[in-house]
């Protein structure tokens, strides 16, 4: 058995081509190793498994349970 190793977007390109990947994934332009509230610019990607109104109704479901456990600064878009 040997140990493989690869890129993270040899990683996250396998995920975003299986059929059973159902979700999307936000992903910070640049690296910050120190501090995460550096991360402003991100790229989102959403699974080829979702249209448009889907990965949208994902995206408000997980905003609502983030809201539900307390976590500040998520909005409901209504403030906007």
């Amino acid at each position: 058995m040997s140990l493989e190793l690869y890129s993270n977007e040899e990683l996250i390109r396998e995920l975003l081509n299986r059929d059973l990947f159902v979700g999307f994934l936000i992903q910070s332009k640049r690296e910050a190793r120190e501090e995460v509230s550096q991360h402003r610019d991100f790229d989102l990607t959403i699974s080829k498994t979702l249209n448009m109104a889907q990965a949208l109704t994902l995206m408000e479901t997980c905003a609502r349970e983030l809201r539900k456990r307390g976590h500040a600064g998520v909005s409901d878009g209504r403030n906007a």
